[in-house]
């Protein structure tokens, strides 16, 4: 092969099926790049936070807002989509609700 190479020949057909037919390595068809929410899924479960968990919606708001901060719009918004933070999460955690007026 490196001789026909070097002399700018075909490779003769008996060699032909010594080489493989793509240029790089065969990966399967069907087998997509992981997203950046698939990275932040193992992350969430690496530190713990199974499904359910409450907690991995407020960390999720709080990363998208973070990523925001670098122009990464589209990936916080992914990120926000897949995993759907409660609507009223606030990041302060010594928010306490105020206590109803005792009457007098």
């Amino acid at each position: 092969m490196l001789t026909s190479a070097a002399n700018d020949t075909d490779i003769p057909e008996r060699l032909q099926d010594l080489i493989s037919s793509s240029s790089g390595p065969s990966a399967p068809a069907l087998e997509r790049e992981p997203t950046t929410a698939d990275h932040f899924e193992a992350f969430l479960t690496g530190m713990g936070f199974t499904d359910g968990d409450a907690r991995r919606g407020m960390l999720t708001k709080q990363i998208a807002d973070i990523i925001r901060t670098q122009d990464k719009h589209e990936t916080a918004d992914e990120l926000l989509r897949r995993y759907d933070p409660p609507a009223a999460f606030t990041s302060h955690a010594d928010d306490q609700p105020e206590e109803p007026e005792r009457p007098r």
